[in-house]
C-alpha cells in the first residue's frame, strides 16, 4: 500500500514538473510581447524650468490636436559630470594652462582663451561653447548638405551626441558683420556667416533642455567652410526600456495650461519693421498658435519627462512688438 502511494505521488510530481516546463517554453504570441505601461512618481517642480512670470496669464486659442496615450520610456543611465567633461573637452583644444573653475550663480564654469581659440563649459545645465577666430572674404551659401556634414563631424569629435539621439535641423540663419553687431539677413546674399540650429529627437519626439525655445546645438560656419563657433548642451546617456510612460490626455494638458499649471519657459522678440522693443516683462495674455509633445531633460530625474509645449504669441506690455512664447505643461 505504501509502495502504491509512493508511485502515485511520484507520477503527480512528474506531471506537474512537465506542465511547468511546457508553460515556460511556450512561444510568445504572434506580434511579440506587448509593451507595459507604467506611471512614475510625481515630478518635483524644481526639475522644471523656472517660471518667467509669477503672475496669472490668460491663454486663448483652441488648437485641435491628437496625441498618443503613452510615449516610450527613456531611462537616464548616466549624467556626465562637470569635472570629467571639462577635462575631456578642453583636452581636444590643448590649452597650455588648466583653466580655473569659478563658482557662479548657476553653478560652476570654466573657460580658456589661447591662440585665437576660446572655450567655455558651464553646469546647470551642462553646456559648452567653443570659438575659433577665423575670418573669410567669401560669402556663405545655403548648401545645407555640406554644412550639416561639417556639424555632424564636429559633434562626433566632441562626443556630445550619444546614441540614440538624432539631430534635426530647426533653422538656418545668415549673418553679416558690416556693423559692430551682427545683422541677420533673409538669405545668403552678403552673408559671411551661416548659423545652423538643431534640436535632437528620440523616436521622432524632440528633446528640450533648459527651456523650450533654445536649440540643443548651434554651429556658425564662414565662407571658407570653417566652423567658427559651436555650442550646445552635453546630453546624458539614455536607454529605452520595454515599458511605456502613460501620459495625460491632451484635454487635461489644455486644462492645466488655462489653470496656470504650466511654466512660461521662454519669450522671444519678433521684428516690427526696423524697430525692436523689449521691456523684459512677461505678457499677461497669450494666444496659443501651436502645440507639440516632447521630452524635457533634468539631471534631477532618472528618466526623460514627457511634456506638452504650447507655442503662442502676445503683444508686448509696454510697446508695439509681437512676442513669441513657449509654455511647458507636464504630460504626467
Amino acid at each position: 500500500m505504501n509502495k502504491k502511494r509512493i508511485i502515485i505521488g511520484l507520477t503527480v510530481f512528474l506531471l506537474l514538473l512537465i506542465g511547468a516546463l511546457v508553460i515556460q517554453r511556450s512561444p510568445v504570441p504572434q506580434g511579440g510581447r506587448q509593451t507595459q505601461l507604467i506611471t512614475p512618481s510625481p515630478i518635483n517642480p524644481s526639475v522644471m524650468p523656472q517660471p518667467l512670470s509669477s503672475g496669472f496669464i490668460t491663454y486663448s486659442g483652441d488648437i485641435e490636436a491628437t496625441f498618443p496615450t503613452s510615449v516610450p520610456y527613456y531611462e537616464i543611465t548616466r549624467v556626465r559630470s562637470f569635472e570629467s567633461e571639462r577635462s575631456r573637452l578642453f583636452a581636444l583644444y590643448a590649452p597650455s594652462a588648466i583653466p580655473n573653475v569659478i563658482a557662479g550663480s548657476k553653478g560652476r564654469y570654466a573657460s580658456f582663451s589661447q591662440n585665437g581659440r576660446s572655450g567655455l563649459i558651464s553646469e546647470n545645465p551642462l553646456s559648452f561653447a567653443f570659438q575659433i577666430a577665423s575670418t573669410s572674404g567669401r560669402f556663405v551659401s545655403n548648401d545645407l548638405n555640406t554644412y550639416s556634414s561639417l556639424v555632424q563631424s564636429a559633434l562626433t569629435e566632441l562626443s556630445v551626441l550619444p546614441a540614440p539621439y538624432t539631430t534635426t535641423l530647426l533653422s538656418q540663419q545668415f549673418l553679416s558683420f558690416n556693423d559692430p553687431h551682427p545683422t541677420e539677413l533673409t538669405g545668403p546674399q552678403g552673408a559671411v556667416i551661416t548659423r545652423l540650429n538643431y534640436t535632437v529627437t528620440l523616436d521622432g519626439i524632440p528633446l528640450y533642455v533648459n527651456d523650450a525655445n533654445t536649440p540643443v546645438f548651434s554651429a556658425s560656419i564662414n565662407g571658407d567652410g570653417a566652423i567658427t563657433e559651436i555650442l550646445g548642451f552635453i546630453l546624458p546617456d539614455v536607454s529605452r526600456t520595454e515599458q511605456n510612460l502613460a501620459i495625460v490626455p491632451y484635454s487635461e494638458a489644455v486644462s492645466r495650461l488655462r489653470a496656470n499649471r504650466g511654466v512660461l519657459s521662454s519669450v522671444s522678440l519678433t521684428k516690427q519693421g526696423d524697430q525692436k522693443f523689449m521691456t523684459g516683462e512677461a505678457p499677461s495674455a497669450i494666444k496659443i498658435t501651436d502645440v507639440s509633445l516632447g521630452y524635457f531633460y533634468s539631471a534631477l530625474q532618472n528618466y526623460l519627462i514627457p511634456v506638452f509645449v504650447f507655442e503662442g504669441s502676445a503683444e508686448e506690455t509696454e510697446g508695439s512688438a509681437l512676442l513669441r512664447t513657449t509654455t511647458i505643461v507636464s504630460a504626467l
